[in-house]
């Protein structure tokens, strides 16, 4: 996805309460453009708005070419896959001349990588290159990217990218960590952790000096306030911010979710009830608890129709279970439980 081609767009709602990430990101962009390889990791919980800061990075600098694609589960064994499905939009919006230009003579290499190279190329090659030729070309046009004006590659999910982007992540921070490049990649923490390739290259990035992380938490009241009052385009009443903080935790999803159901309703913003759950944040929190086993998910749906914090021996209790099995299964707790 070319994010640069949606920047007369105006991102909806206004970014709040989040002056601290983005000045981080402001400085990490200032690096970059003075020729420093750069990779931020956006960590937080899903619908926190990672991805949307990263995204407003971009949008408020005309001056950067800005990238993006999402890794998913089901496409973890598509090599290159978030390369890929970053770059090859870019390559479309080019001439076949500037395309053969950014290929720097690996034109071959990279007809086996990217569909709007092999439309140039007029085919696709018998045989595949080897890795590292691949490494390199993949990375040397990045890097030809770059040099027109700082690139910024948004990737989305991470920890479900296959083990070949990673691998092509550290290639060119290693080869080219004098590039006017920002990758801002953003990740659960947890899974993020789990994921064996990513840790090595991780490790690796760090002891370079080469990463930076950026933690984005729930916003608090007054971000939760501001972003209601961005969205309902006046002060809102006081019954609302609680109400939506209580529910949404101050998950800005959540929150915007909520409001924009109740608005549809013509609920009263000074007393909110809603009939129902929005379908889409519905369907966001079932397929997080998709993720969970058996046991802790019946564990959420106890929490659930008790509907108010629980203390830990209550619990034991609510479960018919012992200290030593409940404490796996809140170790296992994720931003689906704070939706209540």
């Amino acid at each position: 996805m070319v994010l640069a081609a949606r920047r007369s767009r105006r991102l909806s709602p206004e970014l709040v309460g989040r002056r601290r990430e983005f000045a981080a990101l402001e400085d990490e962009l200032g690096r970059a453009g003075a020729g420093e390889f750069r990779l931020v990791l956006l960590l937080g919980d899903a619908g926190v708005g990672k991805s949307r800061l990263a995204r407003e990075l971009v949008a408020r600098h005309r001056e950067v070419t800005g990238l993006a694609a999402q890794a998913y589960p089901l496409a973890a064994s598509a090599a290159f896959g978030l390369w890929t499905e970053a770059v090859d939009p870019f390559l479309r919006s080019l001439s076949d001349e500037q395309v053969v230009e950014l290929c720097g003579g690996l034109l071959d290499d990279l007809a086996t990588l990217l569909h709007r190279v092999a439309l140039v190329r007029g085919s696709v090659p018998e045989r595949d290159p080897s890795l590292p030729r691949l490494l390199h070309g993949l990375a040397g046009l990045l890097g030809n990217v770059a040099r027109r004006r700082p690139l910024v590659v948004v990737l989305d999910d991470v920890h479900h990218a296959d083990a070949s982007s990673w691998q092509a992540l550290r290639y060119l921070a290693r080869h080219h960590d004098d590039a006017r490049l920002l990758v801002l990649a953003t990740s659960r923490p947890a899974e993020l952790a789990g994921h064996e390739v990513a840790a090595q290259v991780l490790f690796e990035l760090d002891q370079d000096a080469l990463v930076s992380r950026v933690q984005v938490a729930p916003l608090g009241r007054p971000g939760v306030r501001e972003l209601a009052e961005a969205v309902i385009e006046r002060p809102p009443p006081r019954a609302l911010v609680d109400w939506l903080v209580e529910r949404s935790q101050g998950n800005p999803l959540f929150a915007i979710g909520l409001l924009r159901a109740l608005l549809d309703e013509r609920g009263d913003l000074a007393d909110p009830h809603l009939r129902r759950l929005p379908e889409g944040l519905t369907e966001r929190v079932t397929s997080q608890l998709r993720r969970f086993d058996a046991a802790p998910r019946g564990l959420l749906e106890r929490l659930a129709v008790v509907g108010r914090p629980v203390l830990l021996g209550d619990l034991t209790a609510l479960t018919s279970s012992s200290l030593e099995d409940v404490e796996p299964m809140l170790a296992e707790r994720s931003s689906p439980s704070r939706f209540r």
